[in-house]
């Protein structure tokens, strides 16, 4: 089977081609190693320049988008789908991605699948008319639509025909237990008291502002403690971040995240509640639990069925009294909960595989 992924090159502070991250980098390449074989199609609205890069016989190629380039667009795009004449066109990443995937399948005739890792509808892009639109396009024509959660698949079910869901995973090469002492060693993590982490995108909806009330009323008890934070700062949250307890690292590579989470005592998911969270599968949990490290979540989405191994880990969303009882806990009596298989990218692949294979003989 040739399959053709269309998605956005720069998701979740990540450039796709360059930090090779989450579902648009890591499901293509598992499709690949069962057999496959893959073009990435990923828009650029940065650079005007196109790059092309394989990994593992997938091939990943930049379409320019900027102003300058959005004549040449289309051009672009049909050279590439000659080129390579696909079997099967995925789309993922926005609504208007979504209608173009469905565009591009129609006039060849071939299966086209949508891939909603998120609710597209509250993306800031989805302001413009026209996108809400795309989205219903997209989910009307889609001979399979693959859904991030079940919430998600809930929400917009109604709206397709045949669906999948396919969480977020992790890559179980790179995030994997590190012993404490050498991972806060090669960090430079103090070990005065215990160390609580989050890694992550720091805006209104993560909750860092409730953890960092949680973390300071703690410090009664624990004196020492330090909490750790990585990742960038939202422009609709105003922070301060320079409180002699707080380590922050900015925004770093993805290959330093494990090290900082087996650093840590506690790794906090803060979440508060809002239309996009409340369906949201993100790769932290998985992350998370991949280093064996104790977790606390707020009750968001449905994180609590991957941890209920450990019940004290789950706490109110947007409480800091709760969330400090939780981090406690964590802290004096750790509760792990096991890494489930279902979330590596090998396995989601298998499965992401067997339902494109189908459409491709029922073609």
């Amino acid at each position: 089977m040739k399959f053709l992924l269309l998605c956005k090159r720069y998701y979740t502070n990540r450039d796709l081609i360059e930090d090779r991250f989450g579902r648009l980098f890591h499901l293509p390449l598992q499709l690949v190693r069962a057999g496959n074989e893959g073009l990435v199609m990923a828009l650029d609205y940065r650079d005007e320049n196109t790059v092309e890069t394989r990994v593992d016989g997938l091939r990943f190629v930049s379409l320019p988008l900027t102003a300058g380039q959005v004549p040449k667009f289309p051009g672009n795009l049909r050279r590439g789908l000659n080129s390579f004449r696909p079997d099967l066109v995925i789309a993922s990443g926005d609504s208007h991605i979504g209608a173009l995937g469905a565009l591009v399948a129609r006039r060849r005739s071939i299966p086209f699948v949508f891939d909603v890792y998120d609710d597209y509808r509250v993306f800031g892009t989805n302001r413009i008319p026209g996108m809400k639109m795309m989205f219903r396009l997209a989910l009307r024509r889609a001979d399979l639509v693959i859904f991030a959660s079940e919430l998600l698949q809930r929400q917009t079910m109604h709206r397709s025909s045949s669906s999948l869901v396919l969480e977020n995973g992790v890559d179980r090469e790179l995030f994997r237990r590190i012993d404490r002492e050498e991972a806060r060693a090669a960090a430079g993590v103090t070990d005065a008291g215990p160390v609580i982490g989050y890694f992550g995108s720091i805006g209104s909806m993560h909750g860092v502002e409730t953890l960092i009330e949680a973390t300071r009323s703690l410090r009664a008890d624990y004196p020492g403690l330090c909490l750790l934070l990585a990742g960038q700062m939202g422009l609709d949250l105003d922070l301060d971040l320079q409180l002699p307890w707080i380590d922050y690292r900015g925004l770093i590579d993805q290959t330093g995240v494990p090290g900082l989470i087996n650093a840590c005592d506690v790794v906090v998911i803060p979440y508060h509640r809002g239309p996009q969270v409340d369906v949201s599968n993100a790769c932290k949990l998985a992350e998370y639990l991949a280093c064996e490290v104790p977790v606390v979540s707020t009750d968001i989405a449905d994180y609590a069925k991957y941890i209920t191994d450990a019940p004290q880990a789950i706490c109110k969303p947007g409480d800091a009294a709760d969330l400090a009882r939780s981090i406690k806990a964590q802290i004096e009596h750790p509760q792990l909960a096991p890494f489930p298989d279902m979330l590596a990218w090998e396995s989601l692949g298998r499965r992401l595989s067997a339902a494109l294979g189908e459409l491709v003989v029922l073609q």
